[in-house]
């Protein structure tokens, strides 16, 4: 369980500090650390260990955990988070939700993410390039998170930026 948790945490805090459905993420840091915390204690639970299906990437199966489980949070505290309904009229992300284009294409980008994520495996080149690229952290910002100098994080970014061209060779997009 504590590998699962270093390998998966950065993705949980992503969607608690990005949002998603018309929700833009907590705010606060305890709100943040509570999110990621909850979703953990609700995917180790026995009864979603066994609901897994190992032909689902199990990002995808956390990610939704993630989202419930800060719906909940949600809900408790009062607030509703908008279900994507497809009608672009009532949705904030009505292109994405109801263009099957723009759609698959977004579904694909986040499955390549995910599959450079596990490719990185070390869990703190995964954190840096999380907080560097999709918190849009600035250097310094993400090297104080994660407790790191600014030397060492871009020698992280570094090894990202090599990994990343052979990643994508691999996958045929270089």
């Amino acid at each position: 369980m504590r590998a699962v948790f270093e390998a998966y945490e950065p993705l949980v805090r992503a969607i608690a500090v990005r949002g998603f459905d018309g929700f833009a993420g907590f705010v606060s840091p305890c709100d943040r650390d509570d999110a990621v915390a909850a979703t953990f204690v609700n995917a180790f639970s026995p009864a979603t260990r066994q609901s897994y299906k190992p032909p689902t990437p199990y990002y995808s199966f956390l990610g939704g955990i993630a989202r419930n489980t800060m719906r909940g949070m949600l809900r408790k505290a009062g607030r509703e988070v908008p279900v994507p309904t497809g009608d672009p009229g009532t949705d904030l992300q009505a292109p994405d939700l109801w263009n099957p284009e723009a759609a698959t294409s977004q579904c694909q980008q986040s499955e390549l993410t995910c599959r450079f994520l596990e490719h990185l495996a070390d869990p703190l080149l995964q954190s840096v390039a999380l907080q560097t690229m999709a918190e849009g952290l600035s250097e310094q910002a993400a090297a104080d998170r994660l407790g790191i100098t600014r030397h060492q994080l871009r020698k992280c970014l570094e090894t990202i930026r090599t990994r990343t061209r052979s990643f994508l060779k691999k996958e045929g997009l270089a």
